[in-house]
């Protein structure tokens, strides 16, 4: 099992990432929690500015921001504390992005 707190930082932080790099006039984000017996699947799709496949290897190391990124606010760290929660419960992250088309991040645990 996931602890509560753990859950609702990882949920969170995907959500607003999600709603923060979605394009204007279209904040439609998409969230699946799919919880069997033995584990949980978070999936959370938005239609926003993605991450630019360069990008992508370095995307959850602490305070990396994408390229594409530079006049939006924050601190680059929101994936890195995904990342590390996933870890702690030896789950997986996959994150799924083209750019200019959007972003599909999926966490099992």
């Amino acid at each position: 099992t996931i602890a509560t707190k753990d859950f609702v930082r990882l949920s969170k932080n995907l959500i607003e990432n999600a709603l923060k790099y979605s394009k204007e006039g279209s904040k439609q984000v998409d969230v699946i929690l799919v919880s069997q017996k033995n584990s949980m699947q978070l999936t959370v799709t938005d239609q926003g500015i993605g991450i630019p496949e360069a990008d992508q290897k370095h995307i959850s190391s602490r305070f990396y921001r994408a390229s594409n990124t530079a006049d939006l606010p924050g601190s680059g760290l929101g994936l890195a504390i995904v990342s590390k929660i996933v870890q702690k419960y030896s789950g997986s992250l996959d994150i799924d992005s083209v750019e200019n088309q959007g972003t599909t991040v999926t966490v099992q645990i």
